[in-house]
């Protein structure tokens, strides 16, 4: 019997593709365990050695880098990660856009930086402005802003 099934779109979560209630939540979950993994793995680290480090046993290191990390929540993924000698930095925003809702999401360190020029740009014409610096409309249009 051959059954042909139309194809859907799928997103970028394929929890919520497959129905999973916290969707989001798994994803980000599946984010920072990825991140654990390859640091683990770059650091040369046996997995009981991480276990020691991150303070749980040896077999939840094991079920978490399978991909079965329920049992761990976001926060105590980040402190693995703070055990592993990362910096972990939680930005808040204000959502962009009205094609999609407001995210919970992991970015890398590239994009974090970006978001960092970005944020500083932003500031410092705040402070041009609040300095009454004045520009004239060839300035704004030269600078874009």
């Amino acid at each position: 019997m051959n059954t042909k099934r139309g194809n859907e779109a799928a997103s970028d979560n394929v929890f919520a593709d497959i129905g999973l209630p916290n969707a989001q939540q798994h994803l980000v979950k599946a984010q920072l365990v990825h991140k654990i993994d390859g640091l683990i793995e770059e650091s040369g680290l046996k997995q009981v050695s991480a276990a020691k480090l991150f303070g749980v046993k040896q077999p939840d290191v094991s079920k978490m880098l399978r991909g079965n990390f329920r049992q761990f929540s976001v926060e105590r993924l980040m402190k693995f990660l703070v055990a592993l000698g990362q910096d972990v930095e939680i930005v808040v925003k204000p959502h962009r856009g009205t094609r999609t809702a407001p995210q919970l999401r992991v970015a890398d360190e590239t994009e974090f930086q970006r978001l960092e020029r970005e944020e500083k740009e932003i500031r410092k014409r705040i402070r041009a402005f609040r300095g009454g610096d004045r520009l004239s409309r060839e300035e704004v249009h030269e600078r874009g802003t």
